[in-house]
């Protein structure tokens, strides 16, 4: 199995995002996905299948400003999770996409996380809970097992039913 979880989330207003800013956030969030699963394939082939599981993010489908760069990115993996689910198959090759909703790592508590935060994620979501990264593990954890052996091509959300 091959999990594929990079991440650069740097906020700026559309308007400022620079070429630079722009082929970084893609270099960050989209690249590794891509050349990491194209590395791994062969072998995973010549064993017989494999699972490649990549991390996308609810942001793309929510209604988020000042990450422009990252949420096109983002949005990418999963065109990239499509395409290479198709082309990887017939070598018994998995690949889908977990999509997060709002996880509250020590990154997210230690300051992105507000009480007006909260309040709209209590908005957003169906169920008023605060996800961790071990709801996230459980589901990469199927996807990378065998009773997930139908299971490709797809984005699994993970977000609480925020989308």
């Amino acid at each position: 199995m091959l999990v594929n979880n990079a991440a650069d989330d740097r906020r700026m207003p559309s308007s400022e995002v620079s070429v630079s800013d722009w082929d970084d956030a893609v270099v960050a969030n989209l690249r590794p996905h891509f050349f990491a699963a194209q590395a791994v394939a062969p072998a995973m082939a010549a064993n017989g299948g494999g699972s490649i599981i990549n991390l996308g993010s609810v942001s793309a489908h929510t209604n988020f400003v000042h990450l422009a760069a990252y949420l096109a990115s983002k949005a990418g993996i999963e065109g990239l999770t499509r395409t290479l689910a198709r082309e990887l198959g017939r070598a018994g090759i998995s690949v889908n996409c977990v999509i997060p909703g709002w996880i509250m790592t020590e990154r997210q508590r230690g300051g992105l996380v507000t009480a007006e935060v909260l309040a709209a994620l209590d908005a957003a979501q169906s169920l008023t809970i605060r996800l961790a990264p071990a709801d996230v593990a459980r589901l990469v954890l199927w996807l990378a097992a065998e009773h997930s052996r139908g299971a490709t091509g797809q984005g699994w959300v993970v977000g609480a039913g925020w989308m």
